[in-house]
């Protein structure tokens, strides 16, 4: 019988072992990173549908204040109960009431909604839990602009507007922005 030549063996049991564990630890290395990676990626996403949902409640009431009167401006000033006032400067509100200019009508503003009807109101809606959204309530429906709100501030200064919005989930750290708006229409 003739003899291999031991480089055309194989490999021997031992060398098969440490390969394989080798190998293992490569592939436990990997789905490891995968995991780390996919968690990253998932805290980033949420990260990112937060500041989204920031960016797009700035532009709403950017949108929303663009043609309101600061004229017919009211609020509810921190800490108190319903009765609304018209806005002082440098006053902090926890809710806003306003009417917005659609046109005129021989020389005089039209308001939407009109003089003698409730005004819309921009305000920070609570549940039970605590946790709240902004809420803006028109004649005709009730919408949320913002969930997971914590509070929110109103506060004008000449034609500023600076609405200061603290949000994020309950037992979690807050973030709060300030959005400012300039109101056009005296």
């Amino acid at each position: 019988m003739e003899r291999i030549p031991r480089n055309r063996r194989g490999m021997s049991l031992l060398e098969i072992s440490i390969s394989t564990s080798i190998l293992s630890l490569l592939v436990f290395a990997a789905a490891s990173s995968s995991r780390v990676a996919l968690l990253a990626t998932s805290d980033v996403n949420a990260r990112d549908a937060e500041a989204g949902a920031e960016r797009r409640t700035s532009v709403q009431l950017r949108e929303l204040f663009l043609s309101a009167s600061q004229a017919e401006l009211e609020g509810v000033p921190a800490g108190q109960a319903v009765l609304a006032e018209p806005m002082q400067e440098d006053v902090d509100y926890q809710e806003l009431r306003f009417r917005r200019v659609v046109g005129f009508v021989d020389g005089a503003l039209t308001y939407e909604p009109p003089m003698g009807a409730a005004a819309s109101r921009l305000f920070r809606a609570a549940d039970p839990e605590g946790d709240g959204s902004l809420v803006l309530e028109t004649a005709n429906r009730s919408a949320v602009l913002l969930a997971d709100v914590r509070s929110v501030n109103f506060r004008r200064a000449g034609a500023k507007l600076t609405v200061t919005i603290t949000f994020g989930h309950h037992g979690e750290d807050a973030t709060t922005s300030a959005i400012d708006v300039v109101l056009r229409v005296p």
